[in-house]
């Protein structure tokens, strides 16, 4: 068992992560309310979400993220039915 200091610094944590916790579920409720209005407005969700990651990203990320779906689309276009024989 925990000693009365290491029981009020076990409180000190669960304090902050209980504060951290409910800031992320405000955040997440924050985000949810711009989800429905991006679908009310007739925008595509993962579209949306897609071009929010591509924005956070670094510019190499984001120059590497670009070469890789360059390339997806040249295989694609290779392996797709009505593709090169």
């Amino acid at each position: 068992m925990t000693d009365n200091l290491g029981s009020a610094k076990l409180k000190e944590y669960a304090s902050r992560r209980v504060r951290l916790e409910e800031e992320r579920d405000a955040l997440n409720e924050d985000i949810s309310t711009i989800n429905a209005e991006i679908k009310a407005e007739g925008y595509t969700i993962r579209a949306f979400n897609l071009a929010v990651k591509r924005l956070r990203m670094t510019p190499e990320k984001r120059q590497e993220a670009e070469s890789v779906e360059a390339d997806f689309f040249l295989y694609w276009d290779a392996l797709s039915p009505g593709g090169d024989e």
